[in-house]
């Protein structure tokens, strides 16, 4: 449901940022817009009737400073429109736009503990290789998992996790 309500202005928001040359400012932007957002206590501050859209630009802009052109008014757009709560999904999406944009892979990795620099230098080197793309990366850490990584890239998976090779031995086992 908010993909549909953020994919226009995700949209209108890439077209200017490209047209004005700051895309990554405007990626930027949104990622750290999206982040706010996101928070628990601003959640509830965007349902609160008593906040008025100053206020919600005002919080907004104060937390994120630097706005990029065109910046200011996006989020008087967000706030007559009542659209803060689609941020992360606006956000998403535009950084989708980004990537085919910049041939840009953003990549997700999540790792039973926190990967080295070394580590994620050779992984990203051998996923631009893979790919045919620069590669963005995104760190999780997942305990569950108990070693090794899982890797989400577009609609591909790669599960090479010690949690699905032990699935995949006890399947064995059983057979």
């Amino acid at each position: 449901m908010l993909a549909a309500i953020a994919r226009p202005y995700a949209k209108a928001a890439f077209e200017y940022a490209e047209e004005h040359h700051c895309l990554s400012e405007w990626l930027d932007f949104l990622r750290a817009l999206a982040f706010i957002a996101k928070d628990r206590a601003v959640k509830k501050l965007l349902l609160n009737p008593q906040m008025t859209k100053e206020k919600l630009i005002t919080l907004f802009s104060e937390i994120v400073k630097n706005l990029p052109k065109g910046g200011e008014n996006f989020l008087l757009l967000l706030a007559e429109k009542h659209r803060f709560n689609a941020l992360p999904s606006i956000a998403e999406i535009f950084e989708q736009y980004y990537s085919q944009q910049e041939q840009v892979l953003v990549v997700d990795i999540t790792a039973a503990s926190e990967l080295t620099a070394l580590q994620k230098t050779q992984l990203t080197a051998t996923l631009k290789q893979h790919f045919g793309k620069s590669i963005e990366m995104k760190t999780h850490i997942d305990a569950n998992l108990l070693g090794g990584v899982v890797i989400r890239a577009d609609d591909l998976v790669i599960d090479g996790s010690v949690r699905a090779q032990l699935g995949k031995m006890a399947k064995e086992l059983i057979a």
